[in-house]
């Protein structure tokens, strides 16, 4: 499923889907349509983490065989890096 910004007679912009083989947005400036794309990589990216968030506290190994716990990525950022800044912390 994709997108194509195809520019309407008038000169404003529309989005065509190929997923629903029609318009999910049309009459849109250059600035609206930026910020309708910036908003819907927001919400994605809120419900990439809210699944990422999940899968952590419920003990799955969102990473695999790479997942750490705390103390494992204490103790690899104390030997590259020293111990933690009050920042960090």
């Amino acid at each position: 499923m994709g997108h194509q910004i195809i520019v309407q007679p008038d000169g404003l912009l529309s989005v065509f889907s190929t997923g629903v083989d029609g318009f999910v947005y049309t009459d849109a400036t250059d600035e609206e349509l930026i910020e309708w794309y910036s908003e819907q990589a927001k919400f994605d990216e809120a419900q990439r983490t809210r699944e990422m968030i999940w899968k952590v506290r419920t003990k799955d190994k969102p990473y695999y065989q790479f997942t750490m716990t705390y103390e494992e990525a204490l103790t690899t950022h104390i030997e590259i890096y020293g111990e933690l800044t009050d920042e960090e912390a």
